[in-house]
């Protein structure tokens, strides 16, 4: 028998921070842990993503999550404030606990 919750899109349940991590709690019932330099460096935007040097800091000075069908992470950095948004599906199918060793 197949899950309701695998037909309904793929949302963020509730996110709790935890030294320098986030871990989010997806709407199909897993969870999982995402550090802060990990999800710095794998900002989605177009200005990260570009070809060349990065324009971030290698370290987040501080991360100001929120949540809905994103994560969205407010980041304090030595360059000026940045924002990034991952998106609930993306996150989950990159989520550290599911990934091959």
């Amino acid at each position: 028998m197949t899950d309701w919750r695998e037909a309904l899109p793929l949302n963020i349940e509730r996110i709790c921070i935890e030294r320098g991590a986030v871990r989010v709690a997806f709407s199909d019932g897993h969870e999982g842990r995402f550090e802060g330099k990990w999800l710095r460096d794998h900002c989605p935007c177009g200005l990260c993503r570009r070809v060349g040097p990065p324009v971030r800091a290698p370290a987040p000075s501080k991360m100001v999550p929120g949540w809905d069908a994103a994560l969205h992470v407010r980041w304090a950095d030595p360059n000026g404030p940045h924002e990034s948004r991952y998106a609930a599906e993306w996150l989950r199918a990159r989520c550290p606990c599911c990934q091959p060793a």
